[in-house]
């Protein structure tokens, strides 16, 4: 058999309401929260705080994206320039086996040039 769960059925009160409504009485004293202005204060501060973390956020989040495509498009250009030069590398590889194996080619002084691949 579990415990009996304690329902608490209170108005809904955010918890600055509650502490501010809070109220202590005893035949000997009574007690409440002295200055609740401080804590509403406080809570519409905090409020305050979040709209402009949401607004910071929102705009981190912009060039986050921002700084995102721009690194994709930096990365597409180097497998561009990647793919280009292995290419020309290869070209080069060819046509100087090309030049090679056509005897060589006597140039205006008259000596041979050589090739290395």
């Amino acid at each position: 058999m579990g415990l009996p769960q304690l329902v608490w059925r209170l108005p809904f009160f955010t918890p600055a309401e509650l502490v501010i409504r809070l109220r202590y009485e005893s035949d000997l004293s009574a007690w409440e929260f002295p200055t609740p202005e401080i804590i509403t204060n406080n809570e519409a501060a905090v409020d305050s705080m979040w709209i402009t973390l949401d607004e910071l956020a929102a705009n981190k989040q912009a060039r986050l994206a921002e700084d995102r495509a721009r690194e994709e498009t930096k990365e597409s250009l180097r497998q561009d320039f990647a793919l280009a030069a292995d290419s020309m590398q290869g070209f080069i590889k060819d046509t100087c086996l090309l030049v090679a194996s056509s005897g060589g080619d006597d140039g205006p002084s008259g000596k041979s040039r050589t090739i290395h691949p």
